[in-house]
Order: structure tokens, then C-alpha cells, then sequence
């Protein structure tokens, strides 16, 4: 049975999730997805490989671009625009889905999306004013 430590000291067997949400990243796809990433405790000690260090327990966004044409597993790599990736399933204790992004502000008159900071609907013309802050709700009538 292959068995990975959590950060918190959590035992995580591949197929299980830990009480706290984790899930085994043999279980993410492999499509671009974003996901919340948390790299082993004992990186150092599992790849022999000190440079790591700063890395060990680590919660990150991570996404995978999937297989290269040959089938050359290219690993996880971080979802923002910092040069890190190449992350093997094998570093990575565990993952979470990220929530939805918070909804666009829509226009009370028409329902068409709107700038959060926008007097005015730049679809109908309808306007409200002082704009409320963007939180998902409908703006004007």
C-alpha cells in the first residue's frame, strides 16, 4: 500500500482523503485544472535532494498540462507566472479543488455582466449610482 504524510502529520493512503479534504493527486486531472496543492513534509529525505528544502510542506495552485505527445509525464506545475513546475505525482502529498470564482456584478435591467466599478450599464444604459461593491449581486432597478 502506498502511503504519503500530510504536513500536519496526517497518514493519506492513495485512494483515501485525510479528514481535512485532501485528496491523493493520482485522483486530479491532468487537464490544465487548477488545483490546491500541498508538497510533502519529507520532500528532502524522499528525493535526496537538499534544494527542496524550501519547498517541503508547501500549500501551492497547481495545474497539470497533461501528457506530452510521446507520453512523457511533464509533472505539476505552479498556476502563476513564476518559471516553477515539474513537479512529480510522487512530491505531492495531497490537492483540493479550488472554489468557483466569485460572480461578475450583472445589471438589475437587462442581466448583462457589468464592471464592478461602473455607474452605468454599458448594455442598456441603466444607472445606479455609487456602485456596491462586485459580490455577485445585480446592480440598478
Amino acid at each position: 500500500m502506498q502511503v504519503a504524510w500530510l504536513a500536519d502529520g496526517w497518514r493519506l493512503e492513495i485512494g483515501m482523503t485525510d479528514p481535512n479534504g485532501w485528496r491523493d493527486i493520482a485522483d486530479a486531472k491532468k487537464d490544465r485544472t487548477p488545483v490546491w496543492g500541498i508538497l510533502r513534509q519529507d520532500l528532502v529525505e524522499f528525493t535526496g535532494r537538499d534544494n527542496l528544502a524550501p519547498w517541503a510542506g508547501v500549500q501551492v495552485p497547481l495545474h497539470h498540462p497533461g501528457l506530452a505527445n510521446d507520453g512523457f509525464d511533464i509533472g505539476w506545475g505552479v498556476s502563476a507566472p513564476v518559471g516553477c513546475g515539474g513537479f512529480p505525482d510522487e512530491w505531492i502529498a495531497g490537492w483540493q479543488p479550488l472554489p468557483a470564482p466569485p460572480a461578475a456584478p450583472t445589471c438589475g435591467s437587462c442581466e448583462r455582466s457589468v464592471s464592478p466599478d461602473a455607474k452605468s450599464c454599458p448594455h442598456c444604459g441603466d444607472t445606479w449610482g455609487t456602485p456596491p461593491e462586485a459580490k455577485g449581486e445585480r446592480h440598478g432597478r
